[in-house]
């Protein structure tokens, strides 16, 4: 079951849509769940599984860092170039750029999860965080950050007390949490922040807000994972 909510559009598209969805994730299916769910009723072991996608990452890295794209059916994976330059001559460096790996599926299998889904929509009887967009000051990438980046976080419902552990601006990775400290400007609309240090290069992070309502904390997720660079 694919659920959704519904939330008032606030942006200069509104009068086109004047409400847009936000996707309610139902849980991950994490690797080794993946291995058994391809094993699952075939001849292969998790073993024989966990060696082809093993072998499938080392083919998609040989022909990634050579410049080529990869189409592994349902999906065709590319790589990119990112991080900034000061002028036409400038070299690359590990230390402002990096190469970024997209991903963009395939429109029949986009398709097919579309006739597959079956959807329901939900009411938010609770008042919850909603972060809607990220914006990077320092580097104008919104998938990617690094320490020290000057970041805003657009949103509704967004405000909450700088001074308070507990709620804030939470970066998460394998359920990991590690809080901003930094802020310039915390309002319910918008929150600009300091990407703070300890971040590991190359993972993603899911991006929470916690607010308190009344007496309880409530937390609100970016739709989209940053990737530290």
């Amino acid at each position: 079951m694919v659920k959704y909510t519904l939330f008032k559009n606030k942006l200069s598209t509104s009068a086109i849509a004047p409400y847009l969805p936000k996707t309610l994730l139902e849980g991950t299916l994490s690797f080794e769940q993946f291995i058994k769910a391809l094993a699952y009723g075939s001849t292969a072991t998790a073993a024989d599984v966990k060696a082809v996608l093993e072998n499938i990452e080392r083919v998609c890295i040989e022909h990634l860092s050579q410049g080529r794209s990869v189409n592994l059916g349902f999906c065709t994976i590319r790589p990119q170039v990112k991080g900034s330059f000061q002028n036409p001559e400038d070299s690359f460096t590990a230390e402002k750029n990096w190469i970024e790996v997209s991903f963009s599926s395939n429109p029949t299998f986009e398709k097919k999860v579309t006739l597959e889904a079956k959807l329901q929509r939900v009411a938010q009887n609770k008042t919850l965080p909603l972060p809607l967009s990220l914006e990077n000051h320092t580097t104008g990438l919104e998938a990617s950050m690094v320490a020290g980046d000057l970041l805003t976080l657009h949103g509704e419902n967004l405000k909450f007390d700088k001074s308070a552990a507990n709620v804030g601006v939470f970066f998460e990775h394998a359920g990991i949490e590690q809080r901003v400290s930094e802020y310039a400007k915390v309002s319910g609309k918008v929150i600009l922040f300091k990407v703070p240090s300890g971040l590991v290069s190359g993972e993603s992070y899911k991006v929470k807000v916690k607010c308190i309502f009344g007496q309880e904390v409530r937390t609100g997720e970016l739709e989209n994972e940053v990737k530290a660079a």
